[in-house]
């Protein structure tokens, strides 16, 4: 659901309380689907979610580090994202350089290259009078690098652990805590491997992002640390070669994405996904699947400057469950329609 709530303090709060007879996709516990917790920080630390940011994080590590409002970040140099039509190979400026202020712990937080790696850096330096070194109790950082979810293998997901709040992974036996952003068109990855001391920042607004990034932080952490990084499934075989149980067919969705699983004419297997994205548009795409690896896990994509999109299906608290990148949607008739907000349009394709 995306609701501009307006640009006041308490627009989460009224955000939230839209949410109010909002069900949940399955019980705690038993699945897993990407969401942000802004509001939750709110009540715990009885102020604004930007006034947190400053006061947490930014302050300690220096003024100005992470900006969350339009009018902080335009007396900074900042990037523009941008995006493309379908099937053409030129990129062109977003609509919107932001998104609503309600979603602003989605990503709304702005920083340079060298903020990131100080927040980082947070996570390898003990001595006193260091940036960051203050940022985190050890029992924070304990909590945010420990496991606390094992996903789904079904899921493909992009890392197989959470902390709170890290990706974790293992690259070739090198412990990896990370996370990455994408909003209208900009892209940022943030990589820590703590046994070799290194922090990898990566900023995109525009191009292949999605396949480039990935190319640049790992040929750094191949480089440095010789580690090779994780790859997700690619697809291992034609689309009129993936063999599908007819029974995951039909719909899915929570409320912002929807799947639709059908068969083309010439028997492939075609999901037709629609995303409600931060801009307000709605990307509609249809993707010929095909088998990745398992025979419940496809990879699919608009052309060859797009991303992989991974689909998988599965089973989340007794309800049949499709996968898409890193969110579950249930089976529609488990689940509730996607609320599109009036007037929303339906966009070109983008990368």
């Amino acid at each position: 659901m995306l609701v501009d709530t307006g640009r006041g303090d308490d627009c989460l709060r009224n955000y939230a309380t839209l949410m109010r007879n909002t069900r949940s996709l399955f019980s705690p516990g038993v699945g897993w689907s990407y969401c942000n917790a802004g509001r939750v920080i709110q009540v715990l630390d009885g102020r604004t979610w930007d006034a947190s940011l400053q006061e947490r994080i930014s302050g300690r590590l220096g003024p100005s580090r992470f900006l969350t409002l339009p009018e902080q970040i335009m007396s900074h140099r900042s990037q523009h994202g941008h995006v493309r039509h379908s099937e053409e190979p030129l990129w062109e400026l977003a609509p919107t350089s932001s998104i609503i202020r309600s979603m602003g712990p989605a990503g709304g937080v702005s920083s340079s290259a060298d903020a990131l790696l100080d927040f980082g850096a947070a996570f390898l330096r003990e001595e006193a009078g260091t940036p960051g070194a203050t940022l985190l109790s050890a029992d924070s950082k304990r909590l945010m690098t420990e496991t606390q979810v094992v996903l789904d293998r079904a899921a493909d997901a992009a890392a197989p652990r959470w902390g709170l709040g890290w990706m974790l992974d293992t690259w070739n036996g090198h412990p990896v805590y990370w996370h990455l952003g994408t909003t209208i068109g900009n892209y940022a990855w943030l990589h820590v491997l703590p046994d070799d001391g290194l922090v990898f920042v990566v900023f995109c607004n525009g191009g292949a992002a999605e396949l480039a990034g990935p190319e640049v932080f790992g040929a750094f952490a191949t480089e440095l640390a010789h580690a090779t990084p994780s790859e997700r499934n690619l697809p291992s075989g034609r689309a009129l070669e993936a063999s599908f149980d007819e029974r995951w067919l039909g719909g899915y969705a929570d409320f912002g994405t929807s799947l639709e699983l059908l068969r083309g004419e010439r028997g492939e297997l075609l999901a037709r996904v629609t995303s409600l994205h931060e801009s307000g548009a709605v990307d509609q795409l249809q993707l010929s699947l095909f088998p990745a690896h398992s025979s419940h896990q496809f990879a699919g994509r608009v052309d060859e400057l797009s991303p992989w999109i991974r689909v998988a299906f599965t089973v989340v608290d007794g309800r049949r469950c499709a996968y898409v990148d890193m969110r579950c949607l249930p089976a529609l008739e488990d689940a509730a329609e996607p609320v599109l907000p009036r007037g929303s349009r339906k966009s070109p394709v983008s990368a």
